[in-house]
């Protein structure tokens, strides 16, 4: 089984520039989960990309969140906000071995 346990995590962005990227590396297939809420509620407009190389692996909705699975490597995630107002950037990770370990539990 796998030994990563699932993680969350929530950060403030504040934009310097007009993308800002997050590298994340994962080791094995999993399913990543981005939300990004804005501070200020009238600048809520947020473009969120997951990136692998030049290669764009998902964006995510008119909301903000972003859901993908990913097999192991490296990827950038690009957040792009139309105006340079904070946001609220939650990234969930879990391992697929991870997961259906967990499932298999709740049904024994």
């Amino acid at each position: 089984g796998s030994p990563m346990l699932p993680v969350v995590g929530t950060q403030v962005f504040r934009f310097k520039e007009a993308t800002e990227k997050m590298s994340l590396k994962v080791d094995e297939k999993s399913i990543i989960r981005i939300v990004s809420e804005p501070a200020d509620l009238s600048n809520a407009d947020i473009t969120c990309e997951l990136l692998q190389g030049s290669t764009r692996i998902a964006t995510a909705d008119s909301l903000g969140q972003l859901l993908a699975e990913v097999q192991p490597g490296s990827y950038d995630l690009a957040l792009t906000p139309k105006a340079k107002s904070p946001f609220l950037v939650t990234v969930g990770l879990a391992t697929v071995s991870r997961l259906k370990e967990d499932f298999a539990l709740q049904d024994s």
